[in-house]
């Protein structure tokens, strides 16, 4: 099918989406997914309190961009359903589950 150009209706949303699909953003993105991962293959290791705090920070940013990438679609609902956007919300889940104190640290370390 054919692919629909979309509508940028909130401002600064049009800026916002050539922003976050720009090559730099993309590239930060992978680097700071490369570092997540990096984190977790050493999480055994006695680095524990900067590891949570800079996974934190990892997953705070994540949110940002998610939020960010939403906006830029004017708050669609249904742009909330679209599977990379599903996906990207399972990622940082358990982070805000944590942070809520639901969570009880049991996903601490996933």
């Amino acid at each position: 099918g054919q692919r629909m150009t979309p509508r940028f209706d909130l401002p600064f949303g049009e800026e916002i989406h050539k922003v976050l699909t720009s090559a730099p953003v993309e590239f930060l993105n992978a680097l700071l997914i490369a570092i997540s991962c990096a984190l977790l293959a050493i999480e055994t290791y006695s680095f524990r309190l900067s590891y949570y705090t800079l996974e934190d920070f990892i997953c705070v940013i994540f949110i940002i961009e998610y939020v960010l990438r939403w906006y830029s679609r004017n708050l669609r609902p249904g742009y909330l359903l679209k599977w990379e956007m599903i996906f990207d919300s399972l990622s940082f889940l358990p982070f805000i589950i944590d942070q809520q104190g639901f969570g009880d640290g049991i996903f601490s370390g996933l």
